[in-house]
């Protein structure tokens, strides 16, 4: 493989790089919207999504890398330096690093996210600690088969019209 056809190579896996990275940074931001809306049937189509998309990123990257090793079996941890030793027009440096920065998005979208599940578990944590609180030692009933407080439960005010 010569080296023009290698850098086409390249150039053509980054790009796709890019579009999957972009593709999951908008899979993250809905799955986002799917926790804050608390909507469980989209929530757990967008994770499955999110699984395939990051598959398929993870495997472009490795056909990338491998690629980068035909070039150089010695290539060192940093591949913008790398990118930008080989190519002249540093048309592929520029397209990792817009690569990076999708990775970024994804990354920092993914942590937010992580934030809303983090406060959504502590929330049923305490309301579930409540709950069982009410029902005390003697696992007496809290509600009657109507929704109706019973008279024998704690006098724990849940809310008030």
């Amino acid at each position: 493989m010569d080296t023009e056809s290698v850098f086409s190579k390249l150039e053509s896996t980054l790009r796709t790089m890019t579009v999957q990275a972009e593709a999951l940074a908008r899979l993250i931001a809905e799955e986002g919207y799917a926790l804050r809306d608390a909507n469980i049937e989209t929530l757990n189509l967008k994770v499955q999504q999110k699984q395939k998309a990051v598959s398929q990123l993870t495997q472009t990257d490795q056909e990338f890398r491998s690629i980068l090793k035909k070039l150089d079996p010695k290539i060192s941890s940093d591949i913008n330096l790398f990118l930008e030793k080989i190519d002249d027009r540093k048309s592929l440096s520029t397209l990792w690093r817009e690569y990076l920065k999708r990775l970024q998005q994804c990354d920092t979208q993914n942590q937010e996210n992580n934030s809303l599940v983090t406060i959504g578990m502590r929330h049923t944590s305490h309301a579930l600690e409540f709950l069982q609180s009410c029902i005390g030692e003697h696992h007496e009933t809290v509600y009657g088969s109507r929704g109706q407080k019973l008279p024998h439960s704690n006098q724990n005010i849940i809310a008030k019209a």
